[in-house]
């Protein structure tokens, strides 16, 4: 009985390297709270927040669309601690005034990712008519997100009078000889009709440009962002 217990206390002890080799060997099943708990924290400035419309014009009385998508780009797992998407838009009119923004729902964090590893992604679609109300009115609206550790993110949206096919459209260019009408064939050019009066009611040929005896021109527009 002696010597048997001489025996034992090496026998339990290479037991327990094994344990520990098998519990640490790469695919070994481990606990979703524990990655969590030593996922290391991206640096903030590694997490790609993009916001996007569907285009730069939205027709008065359609949705306004905005998309939001969150990106880890740096080498370590980033631990999301919980987006309130919805919260961090806000909306500015022309004047530079802050649109009055609806009672906000909370997001649903549960369907976010916990962690996102290199390269992985998560967004959201918003319409931003049922948080700001107002903005489904004519003119040209700057939106902005901002978020915990995520500088603040610009697009420029404008609302303009809807299309309508089914109507007849004139443009009258107004001269000091008179006024000139225009019609559009739109059963011949329907694409090219419908971009005219988009422009027109985005104000690009309010204003021109005139060299004297010789023609006048719109002055288009330019962008600013």
């Amino acid at each position: 009985m002696i010597g048997s217990q001489e025996y034992r206390r090496p026998g339990l002890a290479l037991a327990a390297a094994l344990v520990v080799l098998v519990a640490s060997a790469p695919g070994f099943p481990q606990d979703a709270s524990k990655e969590a708990k030593d996922a290391k924290a991206a640096p903030k400035d590694s997490l790609y927040v993009y916001i996007e419309g569907p285009s730069r014009l939205t027709y008065a009385g359609d949705a306004n669309q905005v998309t939001i998508l969150f990106k880890n780009e740096a080498k370590e797992n980033w631990v999301n601690p919980g987006m309130e998407i919805e919260a961090g838009f806000q909306v500015y009119d022309n004047a530079g005034s802050k649109l009055e923004k609806s009672k906000v729902t909370p997001s649903n964090k549960e369907s976010q990712p916990k962690i996102l590893v290199p390269g992985s992604y998560f967004g959201a679609t918003v319409d931003l008519n049922t948080l700001f109300p107002k903005m489904s009115a004519l003119g040209t609206y700057k939106i902005t997100w901002s978020g915990p550790g995520v500088s603040e993110k610009t697009i420029m949206n404008r609302v303009i009078k809807k299309y309508d096919s089914a109507h007849d459209y004139q443009a009258v260019i107004e001269t000091d000889f008179g006024n000139i009408v225009l019609e559009f064939y739109k059963d011949l050019a329907p694409m090219h009709v419908k971009n005219f009066i988009d422009l027109a009611n985005q104000g690009f040929f309010d204003h021109r440009r005139i060299v004297p005896g010789c023609l006048c021109y719109p002055d288009w527009p330019r962008r600013s962002s």
